[in-house]
C-alpha cells in the first residue's frame, strides 16, 4: 500500500471514515440534517485526534499500523483549518493526528478490510463517539 502517498491514503480514509460515521448515525431514524451534523462533528480534526489517541493509548494497533500512523502524521499536508490556528487551539498536532487516522483507515481499506472493521468497531463504539463529540464543537 506504500505505492500510494500517505496523503492519497488519507483522502481515501476520509471517505471511508465518513461512511462508517454515517452508518452509525443512521440508526435510530432521524432527520437528514441531524445525520449530517453528527457526521460532520465526528469527522472534525478534534474528534479524529481523540479517536487516534484512543487507539494508541489502548494498544489497539499493531507495530505496522503504528508505523502507518507515523508515516501519515509526518506527511506534508496543506491548509490547516482556521479554527485550529493560534495559541492553545491544537493546531498542527491535532490536524496531523486526524490526517494520520485517515491515512490508517485508507491503508486498512486497501490492504485488510477485516482489520479495518476491527479498528472501526473500536472508534465507532458508543463510548468513543461520546468522547469524540464532546471535544468537537458544533
Amino acid at each position: 500500500a506504500r505505492q500510494w502517498s500517505p496523503i492519497a491514503l488519507a483522502f481515501l480514509g476520509d471517505a471511508v471514515f465518513e461512511l462508517y460515521a454515517r452508518g452509525v448515525f443512521f440508526y435510530p431514524p432521524a432527520k437528514p440534517l441531524e445525520y449530517d451534523l453528527k457526521t460532520k462533528r465526528l469527522a472534525r480534526a478534534e474528534a479524529q485526534d481523540f479517536l487516534l489517541r484512543l487507539l494508541i493509548d489502548g494498544d489497539a494497533l499493531s507495530e505496522e499500523e503504528v508505523s502507518i500512523v507515523k508515516w501519515g502524521r509526518n506527511a506534508a499536508y496543506g491548509n490547516i483549518p482556521t479554527r485550529l490556528k493560534g495559541k492553545g487551539k491544537g493546531g498542527h498536532g491535532t490536524y496531523r493526528n486526524a490526517s494520520a487516522l485517515e491515512c490508517l483507515v485508507g491503508y486498512l481499506y486497501v490492504v485488510d478490510r477485516a482489520r479495518l472493521q476491527e479498528v472501526m468497531t473500536i472508534v465507532m463504539s458508543e463510548t468513543a463517539i461520546e468522547g469524540a463529540l464532546a471535544l468537537s464543537s458544533k
